[in-house]
């Protein structure tokens, strides 16, 4: 890591910082995109039993509306549709924010599933069993959690948080920009710089990523363009540092931080 030394520091004479030193870790890859076909087809089946176990529940329906409104699905619905329907309409959409969605579709899955079984009685009277069973062999044969191939492994935010802990007290010290690589908004949140990392609501941004950095084309001095972007901290990820070190302009930061007017925080 590199930081731009205060007035008092540029007259002292050059001190290096050993505090902590950056490995294994892995440069973040852009994640394959790929396009399945497969919710389509699940969705217009679910819809199909959907329409059949509801014409049949329309012809079994009861003179009296307060025999389906007692039932105990419906009183479940109430309070899970009380929360989908302003949830859905008023926040972006986040697999935790449509969690009662899920519910009320596997509800009203299971009892499509049972109304349109009720026409055939020893299949329906076996059920629960047949519930039982499945479930048993889903939980025994059920894939273990693993990472795609494109993610690094291990616990890198864990690793890179280890070696930033120490420099926590030279980050909330800049007066300018701070560059920390990857994962830079959750690192901010989890050092609790108080910095704004994110939308532009929270103020002008002060943690930045990666994408800042590579907005250097080299035809200019590092130095040069980190000064011209206001940056003070710049942390290096063993990509980015591979990739600075094929660029003749970056030598000068690299090789000789101080003449450059920066001094180096870990090696």
């Amino acid at each position: 890591m590199f930081r731009f030394p205060d007035d008092d520091e540029k007259r002292r004479p050059p001190r290096r910082h050993y505090p902590v030193r950056p490995r294994r870790l892995a440069r973040r890859r852009a994640l394959p995109t790929a396009v399945a076909t497969y919710p389509l087809t699940l969705g217009t089946l679910l819809i199909m039993l959907l329409i059949a176990a509801a014409a049949l529940a329309w012809g079994m329906r009861t003179k009296t509306p307060f025999a389906w409104m007692s039932h105990r699905a419906t009183i479940a619905f109430l309070p899970l549709s009380a929360m989908v329907v302003p949830v859905a309409v008023v926040e972006r959409p986040r697999p935790s924010y449509f969690f009662y969605v899920s519910v009320i579709v596997i509800v009203a899955t299971m009892g499509a599933i049972s109304s349109i079984l009720r026409r055939w009685p020893r299949i329906y009277r076996s059920l629960d069993i047949g519930a039982l069973a499945v479930a048993s062999v889903l939980i025994l044969f059920m894939p273990r959690y693993s990472l795609p191939p494109y993610l690094p492994g291990g616990r890198p935010i864990l690793q890179k948080l280890e070696h930033l802990a120490p420099q926590r007290a030279i980050l909330l010290k800049a007066s300018g920009r701070i560059v920390l690589g990857d994962w830079a908004y959750e690192l901010a949140n989890y050092l609790d710089l108080n910095l704004p990392s994110g939308p532009p609501i929270d103020g002008p941004q002060v943690v930045f990523g990666n994408d800042l950095l590579r907005g250097w084309e080299g035809t200019i001095p590092l130095e040069q363009f980190l000064a011209e972007q206001r940056v003070h901290v710049l942390y290096l990820d063993p990509g980015e540092l591979a990739w600075l070190r094929a660029q003749p302009q970056a030598k000068n930061v690299l090789e000789s931080p101080r003449a450059a007017g920066w001094l180096r925080c870990g090696v």
